[in-house]
């Protein structure tokens, strides 16, 4: 059985949260999860919490894993040394430059 076969109250009772707490989520009278719930529930049902609360990025980790994977192909395999180079020297750039405008 999945979470959308699942009743409100199952999913509640396996994510640790209170069966009023979830179907104040499904039926408008509470608009979000707090940071901590949606937590609680990302680790419990195998989501990604950024997925829970803003709804972006990936939806599950393991899609976020083969994101990174598909970059690291390409750059290992299609880029030049050189380009490879130039690339890690941009990226320290950009490091660098936003822990001064951030500080």
């Amino acid at each position: 059985m999945d979470e959308a076969e699942k009743s409100p109250h199952a999913l509640a009772v396996e994510a640790g949260l209170s069966p009023r707490y979830v179907q104040d989520l499904l039926d408008g009278s509470k608009q979000s999860f707090s940071a901590a719930k949606a937590k609680q529930f990302a680790d419990k049902h195998g989501y990604c919490t950024e997925w829970i609360l803003y709804g972006t990025g990936p939806k599950k980790p393991d899609e976020a894993t083969a994101d990174v994977s598909e970059f690291l192909d390409f750059f290992r395999r299609r880029l030049s040394k050189q380009s490879q180079r130039e690339v890690i020297d941009f990226m320290k750039y950009k490091a660098g430059s936003e822990k001064k405008d951030g500080a």
